[in-house]
């Protein structure tokens, strides 16, 4: 089916008339494409919301903001409709890849191409592995994975009584956090025995709105554990530095073991005094700065900086 959508109309064409004859803008006909549903999580998640006081490093928020920003422009024609089960848990675990810094950098110097094409096309869907398990634990936190957010609830106080179900008898059960992730949005909940107490839902993913600063945060709070100092911790910033840029050819797979390691200064996005910018094409270049590219595992994830 090819698909025509404008500002004020919405029309399609079936593929078979493409391949029987030209065709004009009157053979489209007009259609109403599948509307995702308005969910008010407010009513979900009402108040009081609970407001967790854990530090996040301003370093590592800004990298990883930039990121999961250029992800969800790369990835806007999923995110601003409808997608199944496989695929929210694909873009899922991209979110929390990119979250907790397990990517890898791939630099390729440029090269000679047979054309220019994007590098996410309209009609593409994610190709790396996908998570399995509703509930996944993940460091101390346990990720709640339901693209139906007025579930999560039920979810969360279900696998909380078989923490308590296999707790030793006789000892005192621990309270348990758990982040649950939608994609369009982003709460972060604790409960023990008493209590469920959960923070304000932050959007993370629309399909045309950056994620929220606060959508970043509780990602971030949630799944990076405290960081240990180690020893080259203590030299100064400016030979951190040097050990940063030592790492790669390009700039961004340093920036990730210094927001990793909390060293050397933050980083400023640039290549020298050149500003590194999102990559939307393949092209054919034979000459031009090297191209920084996110993977995962083996599986490009769109996201490319030069």
């Amino acid at each position: 089916m090819l698909v025509l959508d404008k500002n004020n109309e919405n029309r399609r064409l079936a593929l078979s008339v493409l391949r029987q004859r030209p065709i004009a803008f009157d053979d489209f006909e007009p259609y109403e494409p599948a509307t995702i549903p308005k969910i008010d999580v407010r009513t979900a998640f009402p108040p009081p919301y609970w407001s967790p006081t854990d530090h996040v490093l301003e370093r590592t928020e800004a990298f990883v903001s930039r990121i999961l920003e250029d992800f969800a422009y790369q990835w806007r024609h999923i995110l601003r409709n409808r997608y199944n089960e496989s695929t929210f848990r694909k873009l899922a675990s991209a979110v929390i890849r990119i979250a907790m810094l397990d990517f890898n950098v791939v630099e390729e110097a440029p090269r000679r191409r047979s054309r220019n094409y994007h590098m996410v096309d309209v009609h593409q869907l994610p190709e790396w592995k996908c998570l399995d398990p509703t509930v996944i634990q993940i460091g101390c936190v346990w990720v709640v994975l339901s693209q139906d957010i007025k579930n999560s609830i039920s979810l969360i106080r279900e696998d909380y009584a078989n923490h308590k179900d296999n707790a030793s008898h006789g000892k005192p059960n621990r309270s348990v956090t758990y982040l649950v992730l939608s994609l369009r949005h982003i709460i972060l909940c604790n409960i023990d025995d008493k209590t469920l107490k959960y923070t304000q839902p932050e959007p993370l993913f629309d399909g045309t709105n950056p994620p929220s600063k606060g959508a970043i945060k509780l990602l971030l709070i949630a799944l990076h554990a405290a960081h240990t100092i180690p020893p080259i911790h203590y030299l100064p910033a400016e030979l951190q530095d040097n050990i940063l840029n030592s790492v790669s050819e390009g700039e961004i797979e340093g920036a990730r073991i210094g927001c990793i390691l909390n060293l050397g200064t933050p980083f400023l996005w640039k290549s020298g005094d050149r500003p590194l910018e999102r990559v939307e094409w393949w092209r054919n270049r034979t000459t031009g700065p090297l191209e920084q590219q996110i993977w995962f595992g083996g599986c490009f994830s769109g996201v490319a900086y030069c």
